[in-house]
């Protein structure tokens, strides 16, 4: 077990999320791990830099700049040179978390989409172990014993079987898909906290997936009366279980697991603690313990955060 010493920062992103069905959760007391963050943080908004598509949200995550450095301004960007259209991959970009590793601090980063691999020697990245977005179809885990943890998981029930839904009346694939879903996220969680306690970084950032597999064939569990769901083709959907709301309560329990697993929870909780939640609409909703908000932004604060980490 790897004995960093120092403050630790734990951050989670969650792909896909709803912030108006967040806020409601929260409100009615559905989704605690959140509420206890948001209670002591702060709520932003941060506009995705493209009107379409989202390709463009996570690289400006993790770069800190806008598509108009980094280059990355929509899942498939066009080549002057090959005079045709190529799809991003990340591997181009420098990710923030390259700038804390190279000055001491130890990373942790766990399937963050499109995050490009920089060859962590202590820590953990693992990439693609169960993506929405496939970019090269397999998983890769560094260094070495980190390979060797996640090789002896078992894999996550959607980076083998996509479990694409045929239609409205697909009702098989629709309830296996739920509940691979619900699966993934308690592996990931399971998965998540092996590699906190064997490697335990300053920084870590853990990604769930699971919601945008969800969310697109989920919504008529959480406003069933809504005049579109009324018809009768979609009367059968009211069966399928678990729910959109199941699925966004069990990412915020293992959330919440996440944070107990931390060996210095309290002092975790003293320093900061930060959580990122992307809209379906490619919104960013940003909450920060003991900081004020902060953006995708060229003032993303690697500097500071390098220092109290150290």
């Amino acid at each position: 077990m790897n004995t960093n010493d120092g403050p630790q920062l734990l951050a989670f992103a969650v792909d896909a999320a709803e912030p108006t069905l967040i806020r409601k959760m929260i409100e009615q007391g559905e989704m605690p791990t959140l509420k206890s963050l948001l209670s002591e943080g702060r709520w932003t908004r941060v506009k995705s830099p493209a009107d379409i598509g989202s390709g463009s949200v996570w690289p400006s995550f993790f770069t800190g700049e806008g598509p108009e450095v980094h280059g990355a301004y929509g899942e498939w960007c066009w080549e002057p040179e090959q005079m045709g259209i190529r799809r991003i991959t990340g591997q181009q970009l420098t990710p923030f978390w390259k700038t804390l590793a190279e000055n001491g601090t130890t990373v942790g980063v766990f399937d963050v989409p499109f995050m490009p691999l920089i060859g962590l020697s202590k820590g953990f990245e693992v990439s693609e172990w169960g993506p929405h977005d496939l970019v090269e179809g397999r998983v890769h885990a560094a260094p070495e014993r980190v390979a060797n943890i996640v090789s002896n998981q078992l894999a996550h029930p959607l980076s083998y079987d996509r479990l694409d839904v045929g239609g409205l009346d697909d009702y098989e694939n629709l309830q296996r898909l739920m509940s691979a879903s619900l699966d993934g996220i308690r592996m990931r969680g399971s998965l998540a906290k092996s590699l906190l306690t064997e490697t335990r970084p300053h920084l870590s950032l853990i990604a769930f997936t699971e919601i945008h597999h969800a969310a697109h064939f989920l919504w008529h569990t959480v406003d069933p009366e809504h005049p579109v769901y009324g018809k009768e083709v979609f009367g059968n959907l009211r069966t399928i279980k678990p729910t959109l709301k199941d699925i966004y309560r069990e990412v915020d329990r293992q959330m919440g697991t996440l944070c107990m697993a931390c060996n210095r929870v309290m002092e975790c909780q003293r320093f900061w603690r930060r959580y990122f939640v992307k809209r379906a609409s490619h919104d960013w909703q940003i909450g920060n313990h003991n900081r004020g908000p902060s953006g995708l932004s060229r003032s993303w604060p690697l500097p500071s955060v390098a220092a109290r980490l150290r």
